[in-house]
């Protein structure tokens, strides 16, 4: 017999708690916030890097160094969606930012979740090694695509990420990051071939 009222009082303490939740708008839905915009040329600051955005363009070949005259071509039936950007390593460390720092979207051709084909450090026409301390370099990211997947005007989100740092990470101590998440985005459109 005293089994029933505490039943009876936990089920309507439960219906207070959801109750409760229910008034404060615990329920409610969570408005997704949009990422900030920046623009071409625009500095964006994160904690690792500094990214500015140039432009995007086509192209039927890879970009090189300066004072190489055979750049290498995209596959057959392919051009290269290469995004023009300068960054620079805020941190005290060395850093690895290969793909992990821009992304694009175009409708139907690529999503932000493919990596680049290659990142390039413009001084060299080679892939981007570490990216070292208070050092600023031209990069190119380079995504190949089908030649007819996109042409000059079509519209390109370009996104930046961002990785946090972790404190008192049981592995790498105080110079671990956590993965790489969205933090600003670019509207604009893919130019000419220069």
């Amino acid at each position: 017999m005293l089994r029933a009222p505490k039943l009876t009082i936990a089920i309507v303490a439960v219906l207070a708690v959801i109750a409760t939740i229910t008034l404060l708008g615990g329920f409610a839905d969570v408005p997704q916030e949009k990422l900030p915009r920046v623009t071409l040329g625009e500095p964006y600051a994160g904690n690792e890097a500094t990214v500015t955005v140039e432009r995007a363009y086509l192209s039927p070949t890879r970009p090189s160094a300066p004072g190489n005259d055979d750049p290498l071509p995209a596959g057959e039936g392919k051009q290269f969606l290469i995004v023009e950007t300068r960054i620079e390593n805020t941190t005290t460390s060395p850093s690895y930012v290969y793909g992990d720092i821009v992304r694009v979207l175009i409708d139907d051709v690529l999503d932000p979740a493919t990596e680049p084909n290659a990142t390039l450090d413009l001084r060299t026409g080679s892939q981007l090694g570490l990216l070292q301390p208070a050092l600023t370099l031209d990069v190119d990211f380079l995504w190949e695509i089908d030649e007819t997947a996109a042409t000059a005007g079509d519209d390109v989100i370009v996104g930046i990420l961002d990785r946090v740092p972790v404190a008192n990470d049981p592995v790498f101590g105080d110079s671990a990051f956590t993965r790489p998440s969205p933090v600003a985005r670019i509207l604009t459109t893919i130019e000419e071939t220069p």
